[in-house]
């Protein structure tokens, strides 16, 4: 489909709506393509917002649950060598390790994949509790 402009003249426009008319399947193919050339687009810039967004949304969470700067964060991922504190594998999930903490003084202990953080805390942290689910298993294996 051709797009108007504002200096396109009467009888132009005339010529472009009369074309149009005569010529559907011509023009249903132009505005498929246009439309699909724009969905890219906007998929595209989505994509690059969401992209920054994230980053964004992940610094502030950082700052604002655990008093880490992004910095920080990246510097912990080095220390352990990308790998989870607990079960030493790579990140589970999310995609990337997730921040430990003392939920009674919070302060911050190490970096866990999700799988290792969610069993953390269906145990409360409790260690006993966390030995009797291990001596269970063992038992039982």
């Amino acid at each position: 489909m051709i797009a108007a402009t504002k200096k396109a003249s009467p009888e132009h426009l005339a010529y472009i709506r009369a074309w149009q008319l005569a010529n559907p399947d011509k023009r249903k193919a132009a505005c498929a393509k246009y439309n699909h050339s724009l969905k890219a687009k906007i998929a595209d810039k989505r994509y690059n917002m969401s992209k920054k967004n994230k980053i964004s949304q992940r610094k502030h969470d950082l700052k604002k649950k655990y008093g880490l700067s992004l910095e920080e964060y990246f510097s912990m991922i080095d220390q352990q060598g990308g790998i989870c504190a607990v079960c030493s594998g790579p990140p589970v999930g999310h995609g990337h390790l997730v921040v430990d903490h003392d939920h009674k003084t919070g302060t911050v202990r190490k970096l866990l994949c999700d799988k290792c953080n969610l069993g953390l805390g269906y145990f409360n942290d409790n260690p006993e509790l966390m030995e009797k689910a291990a001596a269970y298993v063992r038992n039982h294996a």
